[in-house]
């Protein structure tokens, strides 16, 4: 195995621990932020683009206006109603600090290899004991494909078994620059027919399914369909 790059970074933007669907064992999953499918049924709509960004609560607000008092770019206001001006935001963070309600949050934080590895060694018995070990997941994993690369060589390097999430959707180049390092391959496949999956994810899924094919001859697959209501629950599909 090649050297690991510990100073790679990319944009995580929850680590989960305690896992028992994502994998065998007890699993600690990064969530990859960024995807490049925009499916309707999104469970973590959060996730999709690809840079930290702010999150407003509006229910949890009391408007007492210490994060436009906080903001260094003048980047928040409550004229008319509570806005964000994208233009202006930086994503430093600070007015989520002062905010005594956490109504406003950063999603996603720059972390190199090195840093979401102190996170995951946390847990590293539970692994070891009961078969478990690391899933990727997003987002989209396969969207920062230098980085999830050197995450998983470096799990690989401690021992533990990894697994990824992943649609599928991405270059063949990423999928053996990445998959060497896969114990597992958890795929989604959202619908067969190219209308109905483009139609609600956005994409056209030719290249998942020939990917999907490629990955089955480097890793074990796991194919995982989300049933819809409305959309692929039928014969067809």
């Amino acid at each position: 195995m090649n050297k690991v790059e510990y100073e790679t970074e990319g944009v995580i933007f929850n680590i989960q621990r305690y896992s028992l669907h994502d994998g065998p064992g007890i699993r600690t999953i990064p969530f990859f932020k960024g995807c490049p499918l925009s499916c309707k049924w999104c469970s973590n709509p959060e996730s999709q683009r690809h840079s930290p960004e702010l999150l407003f609560k509006k229910n949890d607000c009391i408007r007492c206006g210490k994060c436009i008092d906080a903001c260094p770019q003048q980047a928040l206001s409550t004229t008319n109603a509570w806005f964000i001006n994208r233009d202006r935001c930086i994503q430093c963070g600070k007015c989520t600090e002062i905010c005594p309600t956490r109504a406003l949050e950063m999603k996603g934080k720059r972390m190199s290899v090195t840093a979401v590895m102190r996170e995951l060694e946390k847990e590293e018995n539970l692994y070891r004991r009961s078969g478990g070990g690391i899933t990727l997941s997003g987002g989209e994993p396969l969207a920062q494909p230098e980085f999830a690369r050197e995450l998983l060589k470096a799990c690989k390097a401690k021992g533990w078994h990894t697994a990824i999430e992943t649609s599928g959707f991405t270059t063949k180049a990423v999928i053996d620059e990445v998959f060497p390092y896969v114990d597992l391959a958890l795929t989604d496949i959202k619908a067969i027919d190219p209308e109905i999956h483009e139609r609600n994810t956005g994409v056209n899924n030719r290249v998942i399914l020939e990917n999907l094919l490629r990955i089955s001859f480097l890793t074990k697959v796991v194919v995982r369909i989300p049933v819809i209501p409305g959309v692929n629950d039928n014969s067809q599909e």
